[in-house]
């Protein structure tokens, strides 16, 4: 038999009852969580941190599915940032929270959670290709 605590089963008095503010919040949270990206921003590359580094870096934290180093197309040279698919939004949650402020060789990195609403077609064209460098001056010499 249940006791009755001011008409109501002790069950549900036992839980807390919330305030509006804290339901708001609570609410807000299962919204993002649902929407939630499994895509990370990462700025302040330092310089010999490309792909292959990067993939063996954050295979620690989960499986990597794609990484995107942004490059120049005239000199192919890094741009020091990079975008990365987690297998799930919970490993780039950990990932974004974990390697924001994280100092890499010289450089302070910047690790945040790209939104849904960010993500587009072309964001991922050439990603896990292997890059090639091709010396242009050499094949400008044997021309």
């Amino acid at each position: 038999d249940e006791v009755k605590v001011g008409g109501a089963p002790a069950a549900a008095a036992a839980a807390p009852k919330l305030s509006k503010k804290a339901k708001r919040r609570a609410n807000a949270e299962a919204r993002m969580r649902a929407n939630e990206s499994d895509v990370v921003y990462l700025g302040h590359i330092p310089h010999g941190f490309y792909e292959r580094e990067m993939r063996g870096f954050f295979a620690q934290f989960g499986h990597v599915k794609r990484v995107k180093l942004a490059r120049s197309k005239k000199t192919a040279g890094s741009k020091g940032y990079a975008f990365l698919q987690f297998e799930s939004p919970d490993v780039a949650r950990i990932v974004a929270e974990t390697m924001d402020g994280y100092f890499l060789g010289d450089k302070k990195l910047v690790c945040e959670m790209v939104p849904p609403s960010k993500l587009h077609k072309g964001m991922w064209q050439g990603a896990n290709q292997h890059f090639i460098n091709i010396d242009w001056k050499k094949k400008e010499r044997e021309r």
